[in-house]
């Protein structure tokens, strides 16, 4: 119950004398549907003495007594946004004190690196219905680990490769069967029991990747979902590194992407084309960043309705909480920088378990080392 103050009962018993007044200075005779009112005189002695107490007409008064109820309910919604925002600051900064293979520490290079506990971890997953390894589940053709530092508000994009070979638990009926090296597209699309398994599998894969690392927390759109938001925002500008089928630009062009040509844009890959795999990730990371700078413009109530425009494509473990406190220091950032960071490999054309010859992308350990450092980790000296 929203305790209201002293200042709304005052207004109220005001409210009720002057009502009382008024009543007092007549005598009412109901005549059928109407009341004839008989006046006295001394009326008007009452009138003038009433001069000098100046009084509010009530029109006035209840407009004031809702002012004052409209403010208490503010500030409950307000208290209701702080606690919101206080609880998800202590859910996303859990400490870490065992930062697993890399230590809380890491020498590199002649550099000291300190591990950064500002740091907040989400692998965003874009899973297309057209991609799909053995099972009836999608695989991943977007795989982003976006790190936020809360302090700074700096925000660290690393892309990783879909093809990249990774340790992925593969499953069959739901139970676990063994670990192997396997892209990392196909850890999403394991026969596991719903979408939220399939992306704890994917964090599990990112994070040993990592170092084991702690990747925790979540957050899977459907491609089809960029269609929205890019309209939702209307459009993002790109020169365009490449085009698709039935595109009306050229590559160079200045284009803004809305709608089905986004989707088309940061979707699209000939497989007959070598690396076409990784030529699209250099696209969705271009996209990305437009987009990115398009959202630094928006108020917190245009980012929340463009999550109500995709939720039922997306899917993610972020509480409510979890997505206000974070609302709440992007927003904070409005000058705050965004940096992309991509993990590079060899690719190699071999023959997965079914049969058919499929691009490996065997990644570098430095390029692995140095992206983990850029997302978990601030340089010292």
């Amino acid at each position: 119950m929203i305790n209201q103050p002293n200042s709304q009962s005052t207004v109220e018993e005001e409210v009720e004398q002057q009502a009382s007044a008024d009543a007092s200075d007549a005598q009412q005779e109901p005549v059928g549907d109407v009341v004839i009112r008989e006046r006295k005189k001394k009326r008007k002695r009452k009138k003038k003495q009433r001069k000098s107490k100046r009084r509010f007409p009530l029109a006035a008064k209840v407009i004031l007594i809702i002012v004052a109820v409209l403010a208490v309910i503010g500030l409950g919604f307000c208290a209701f946004l702080q606690y919101n925002i206080h609880k998800g600051n202590e859910q996303l900064h859990v400490e870490h004190p065992d930062v697993a293979e890399t230590g809380t520490t890491v020498n590199h290079d002649g550099h000291t690196y300190k591990y950064n506990n500002n740091v907040v971890a989400i692998l965003v997953l874009g899973k297309d219905d057209e991609s799909r390894y053995g099972t009836n589940r999608s695989c991943t053709d977007a795989n982003m680990l976006v790190t936020l530092d809360t302090e700074t508000k700096n925000l660290n994009i690393l892309a990783i490769q879909r093809d990249a070979m990774v340790d992925v638990d593969l499953y069959e009926d739901g139970q676990y069967t063994y670990t192997a090296e396997h892209q990392l597209a196909v850890a999403y699309g394991v026969d596991v029991s719903d979408d939220d398994a399939a992306a704890h599998n994917s964090m599990k894969s990112v994070s040993k990747l990592l170092y084991n690392l702690p990747v925790n927390r979540y957050f899977t759109l459907e491609m089809n979902a960029v269609a929205e938001l890019s309209t939702a925002v209307g459009g993002v500008m790109v020169e365009a590194l490449d085009v698709y089928p039935g595109a009306d630009f050229e590559v160079g062009d200045t284009v803004l992407l809305q709608g089905q040509s986004a989707l088309r844009y940061v979707q699209y890959r000939d497989i007959n084309i070598d690396k076409s795999a990784q030529d699209r990730q250099a696209r969705q990371m271009q996209f990305v960043k437009a987009f990115i700078e398009k959202l630094r413009t928006l108020d917190a109530g245009t980012l929340l309705d463009l999550y109500n425009t995709v939720q039922q494509t997306t899917y993610t473990n972020l509480e409510l909480s979890d997505i206000t406190y974070l609302i709440s220091v992007f927003l904070d950032g409005k000058s705050a920088t965004t940096s992309f960071t991509a993990i590079e490999g060899d690719t190699l054309l071999e023959t997965d378990d079914d049969g058919v010859e499929r691009e490996h992308v065997y990644l570098y350990e430095d390029s692995v080392m140095d992206a983990a450092l850029a997302a978990f980790y601030t340089l010292e000296e």
